[in-house]
C-alpha cells in the first residue's frame, strides 16, 4: 500500500515537472521557520516554533526559501505558516504535497488529501491561493471529527476551575490556552472558513506570545535575585526540578506547568 501511494505521488511529481518547477510542499514550514528565527534565541520562541524550527540553516534551505519568497509575499508566507499551526491540531501541518511554480506564480497541489490537508486547502482557497485538491471528503466532516476527538471541554473546565481559585495567573493561563487553540477557532467555522476569524487568531497568537516572552524575562529577573531558589543548586535531576518548580509556583503564584516553563527559559531544565 505504501509503495503504491509513493509510486502515485512520484508519478504526479514527474508529470508536474514537465510544465512546472516543483518544490516539496512539506519542506515549507521547517525551511521558513528556520530562516525567520535564525538569529533569535530559542528560549524566546513560543513552544510550537521551538519544536518546529530547525536549529541550523543550510544552503538547501536558503535556495528553497529564495524560490518561495519570489512567488509569495512575506504576509502570505506568514499566513501559510499560521495555517500549519492550525492544521497541526487536526493531524499534521496540512501542507500541500507539491508547490508547482511557473512564471513566478505558485499552485498548491494536495495529492494525498489527508484530513489536515483538506482543512489547509480550504483556508488557502478562502485566501486566494491557487489550489488543487481532489477529494470526496468535505471540510465540514473533517472539522466535526477533529472536534469530537479534541479536549475543548477539558480546557473550558480548566478555565472555570481557575476562576474559582481567584488566582489571576491561573485564569490568565487557562484563557490563553483557549484563545491560542486553533480548535476553538475551527469550531466557529464548522460550515465555512471565515478569514477574518483566522486573521484575528493570528494576531491573538502573536500578542500572547509577545506577552509571555515579556513575562518570562520579568520572572527571570525576580528569580535571579532570589536567594532561596539559589539554595536548591543547579542540578537537573527530577527531585531538584520538582522542588524548584514547587517553590516558583508558590512564589510567583503560577501553575506547576508554568513554573517548569520558567525553569526551562532560564536554562535550568
Amino acid at each position: 500500500m505504501i509503495d503504491a501511494v509513493w509510486a502515485a505521488r512520484m508519478s504526479l511529481k514527474h508529470k508536474l515537472e514537465k510544465e512546472y518547477s516543483v518544490l516539496e510542499g512539506n519542506d515549507f514550514e521547517d525551511n521558513m521557520l528556520a530562516e525567520f528565527f535564525e538569529h533569535k534565541e530559542r528560549r524566546m520562541m513560543d513552544n510550537y516554533t521551538k519544536v518546529k524550527a530547525p536549529k541550523t540553516v543550510n544552503n538547501n534551505i536558503r535556495k528553497y526559501n529564495v524560490i518561495i519568497k519570489n512567488v509569495f509575499s512575506e504576509d502570505q508566507i506568514k499566513m501559510l505558516l499560521h495555517f500549519c499551526r492550525m492544521c497541526s491540531y487536526v493531524g499534521g501541518n496540512g501542507l500541500p504535497d507539491f508547490i508547482a511554480i511557473k512564471n513566478n506564480t505558485a499552485k498548491l497541489i494536495f495529492a494525498s488529501a489527508l484530513p489536515e490537508q483538506i482543512v489547509f486547502a480550504e483556508m488557502c482557497k478562502s485566501s486566494g491561493f491557487a489550489t488543487e485538491i481532489n477529494t470526496n471528503i468535505s471540510y465540514k466532516d473533517v472539522i466535526v471529527k477533529a472536534l469530537e476527538k479534541s479536549d475543548l471541554q477539558s480546557m473550558e473546565a480548566a478555565l472555570e476551575e481557575a476562576k474559582k481559585s481567584d488566582n489571576i495567573n491561573f485564569i490568565k493561563e487557562a484563557e490563553r490556552s483557549i484563545k491560542r487553540s486553533p480548535l476553538f477557532v475551527l469550531r466557529k467555522m464548522i460550515g465555512t472558513i471565515d478569514m477574518n476569524i483566522v486573521k484575528e487568531n493570528m494576531m491573538i497568537v502573536e500578542e500572547i506570545n509577545n506577552e509571555e516572552k515579556q513575562e518570562m524575562l520579568e520572572y527571570e529577573q525576580i528569580l535571579l535575585k532570589d536567594e532561596e531558589i539559589a539554595k536548591f543548586g543547579r542540578k537537573k535531576d527530577n527531585e531538584t526540578l520538582d522542588k524548584k518548580s514547587d517553590y516558583i509556583s508558590n512564589k510567583l503564584k503560577v501553575s506547576k506547568y508554568k513554573a517548569m516553563e520558567i525553569l526551562e527559559f532560564m536554562g535550568q531544565v
